[in-house]
């Protein structure tokens, strides 16, 4: 009996030196898990700050086009191919406030480069929204135009334009194509354009007496 008891008491204090060996480990290894929280907490709150700040419904990118559908009806099509038709936006919409891109075949034709840039606000019945671009350095609007979700599953978004317009579909149906906003929609300039003005200046200049003519 005397022996059973001393086994046992071997085996407790084995047991019990490896449960301080793997505690004096765990005291030994606190201070850098202590310096990873630290690091990691600040990342971690802001993620979800995001979460909560980020419009799930309407951030993303958007496209009127239906090029692609097989199954697009008369309807849908018609509504792809109005003027200035069809178009992209990228919409980026946080703590109430909206900024973006919007492309369309509009603005390749009409306008110096393929797009504009958005800024807006929320409101309880969707998006304002205020297209403009940067002209001698100031601010200049172009558009004025509403988002609003519908309960249609093809094409959820319904814009209207309420002001200006140029190069803009006066109403449009949109899909959203992707949630990644990582990438805007690149500026590309309208070159045919860029060259017809040159031209044009160059008609319109004055006529100066010392210039030779050949």
């Amino acid at each position: 009996m005397a022996k059973k008891s001393r086994v046992s008491v071997i085996t407790i204090l084995v047991a019990a030196s490896g449960w301080i060996v793997s505690l004096f480990i765990g005291v030994l290894e606190l201070p850098s898990k202590i310096n990873s929280f630290m690091l990691e907490a600040p990342k971690a709150k802001q993620d979800v700050v995001d979460w909560l700040n980020f419009d799930q419904d309407y951030t993303g990118h958007w496209t009127s086009s239906v090029e692609d559908w097989v199954d697009a009806t008369e309807e849908e099509r018609a509504l792809s191919t109005v003027a200035d038709g069809p178009m992209r936006m990228r919409l980026r919409v946080y703590g109430g406030r909206v900024e973006g891109e919007i492309e369309t075949e509009g603005l390749k034709e009409s306008y110096i480069f393929n797009n504009l840039l958005l800024e807006g606000s929320e409101t309880s019945e969707g998006l304002t929204v205020w297209a403009y671009d940067y002209v001698d350095g100031k601010k200049r609007g172009f558009a004025e135009f509403r988002l609003k979700l519908l309960d249609e599953e093809r094409l959820p978004l319904a814009m209207e334009v309420v002001q200006g317009g140029m190069g803009l579909p006066a109403q449009a149906r949109l899909y959203r194509t992707s949630t990644d906003i990582s990438e805007p929609i690149y500026r590309q300039p309208n070159m045919e354009l860029l060259k017809r003005v040159i031209e044009r200046g160059k008609l319109n200049r004055p006529y100066n007496e010392d210039q030779k003519v050949d």
